[in-house]
């Protein structure tokens, strides 16, 4: 169901993006010219890969941090 509703988020890249196209044809009565298609296509496909090498950033950081904390956890207990 989470892929489904990101799916249809209105990111160019996505099918809810394809559907804002849509829209907006059926609105103006003529379809959005290919050169504005395109750089929003770009934009949202450099957005998705902004989000994952966030996403991947706090994952990383997240499991560094935890493995620090559990290496400070038993040098204090060997010093104990």
């Amino acid at each position: 169901i989470l892929l489904m509703i990101m799916n249809l988020l209105p990111v160019p890249l996505f099918d809810g993006g394809h559907a804002m196209f849509f829209l907006y044809e059926g609105i103006a009565q003529k379809p959005l010219p290919q050169a504005i298609q395109w750089r929003l296509q770009h934009f949202g496909f450099v957005l998705i890969i902004c989000l994952m090498f966030y996403v991947f950033y706090s994952d990383i950081s997240k499991v560094v941090q935890k493995h620090s904390s559990e290496v400070r956890y038993e040098r204090r207990k060997a010093l104990d």
